[in-house]
């Protein structure tokens, strides 16, 4: 059975500036700007303001929804989430790799990625101690693992 409307608000912190025009959300905040497009999404998206308080709210509306439109409702609320997140206090990814050369290497190693991050395009990064990289000398990999 279809539910009329579903809705759900979001409170939009200072110093976050929400720009909502044609289901595209920009976020603008101290770290920069990042855009996500939810087109994809039978969902109204609504810029609005707290008569009480008068903070600033995001509200996401799902009419004459499935359950799985209406469950889509928090989940575009959680990505906007992680997008002020990334604005604001930013996000720091960490990789862990096993590298195994044969002979003799010195510690600056020139590692490829070829997936990072569902790109097609291959990376390059130098490997250095300063980067807080380890190694292990053996000569099986089973023993490192």
């Amino acid at each position: 059975m279809k539910t009329i409307l579903s809705s759900e608000t979001m409170d939009i912190p200072e110093g976050v500036k929400i720009t909502v025009k044609a289901k595209v959300i920009e976020v603008e905040g101290p770290r920069g700007t990042l855009t996500r497009n939810f087109k994809h999404l039978n969902l109204d998206f609504q810029l609005i303001k707290d008569a009480e308080t008068g903070q600033k709210k995001l509200k996401i509306e799902s009419w004459f929804g499935s359950r799985k439109s209406t469950a889509a409702i928090r989940t575009a609320l959680s990505h906007v989430d992680n997008l002020i997140k990334g604005v604001t206090k930013g996000y720091r990814y960490k990789m862990r790799f096993v590298l195994c050369l044969d002979g003799e290497t010195n510690f600056d190693a020139q590692v490829v990625f070829v997936v990072w991050f569902r790109r097609r395009q291959s990376r390059e990064k130098k490997v250095t101690e300063a980067m807080g990289g380890s190694w292990w000398r053996s000569d099986s990999l089973s023993s490192l693992l």
